[in-house]
C-alpha cells in the first residue's frame, strides 16, 4: 500500500495485461511482419535488467534506463513506415 492507502495492484495488472497483449500481438505477426517481433524482444530484452525488481540507488525510476531499450520500438518504426 501506498502511503494514501491506495494500491499500486490494478496499475501492475493493466500493465501486465498490456505487454502480454503486446507480445502476442508481435508473435501472430511474425510471419507477416518479423521486425516486429525483433523490435518487441529488443526492448524487452534490454529492459529487464533495469526492470526495478531490485533497486539500485536512490532513484525508483530513471529515463536514462529506456534508452536502449527504445531501439528496439523505433526499429519497429523505422521498419513499418
Amino acid at each position: 500500500l501506498l502511503a494514501g492507502g491506495s494500491s499500486q495492484l490494478p496499475a501492475a495488472l493493466g500493465a501486465g495485461l498490456f505487454l502480454a497483449a503486446a507480445t502476442v500481438l508481435a508473435v501472430r505477426r511474425l510471419r507477416e511482419r518479423p521486425y516486429v517481433l525483433v523490435g518487441w524482444a529488443w526492448y524487452l530484452g534490454t529492459l529487464l535488467p533495469v526492470i526495478g525488481l531490485v533497486q539500485v540507488g536512490e532513484q525508483a525510476r530513471a529515463d536514462r534506463y529506456a534508452y536502449l531499450p527504445l531501439v528496439g520500438i523505433y526499429v519497429v518504426v523505422a521498419w513499418g513506415v
